[in-house]
């Protein structure tokens, strides 16, 4: 897996990526926010479930971002062959 994080300008938003390759293996991310007191998930968007051949076209898209239920805790389940943003924001 794949994974990178940006924060805003104003420091009010944290944006992680991540990114799983494995087409059979779902992984656990564990977000730790030590240095980020007060961040909490807003939101988590997807693209998954789709074959590694699927593509977009006139008459069909099946590779498309759905947003994800949030994570309850730190730990998020990234899904197989996945694409993934979790937003948190600064409460």
């Amino acid at each position: 897996m794949d994974c990178v994080a940006t924060l805003s300008e104003d420091e009010t938003e944290l944006c992680v990526f991540a990114v799983n390759r494995c087409r059979a293996e779902e992984y656990l991310l564990n977000v730790n926010l030590l240095d980020f007191d007060g961040f909490v998930p807003v939101e988590h968007i997807e693209m998954a479930g789709f074959a590694p051949t699927d593509g977009n076209n006139f008459s069909a898209t099946p590779v498309k971002p759905v947003t994800a239920k949030l994570p309850e805790s730190n730990e998020i389940h990234i899904k197989p062959f996945s694409w993934n943003v979790i937003r948190f924001r600064k409460k």
